[in-house]
């Protein structure tokens, strides 16, 4: 099992929840899975390829995964 951290920023697209859990073995795996539960939430982390768009990061911490959206500003 893999615990994706989601952001402030995503969580309209996941019901509110601050966390969502998926049974995986790797990242790849566990982004499949987080896009098949929230379509709308993977519609803004992964491209047409299915691939992390360029301003998306992920850090995983052992089943620990965070989402950092990029931050701009000026």
């Amino acid at each position: 099992m893999a615990i994706f951290g989601i952001p402030c920023s995503l969580r309209e697209h996941t019901a509110g929840q601050s966390t969502v859990a998926v049974e995986a073995d790797d990242l790849a795996a566990a982004l499949k899975q987080l896009a098949e539960l929230h379509p709308a939430c993977a519609e803004r982390l992964l491209d047409a390829g299915g691939n992390l768009r360029e301003w998306v990061r992920v850090l995983q911490d052992g089943r620990e995964i965070s989402i950092v959206p990029a931050v701009s500003g000026g």
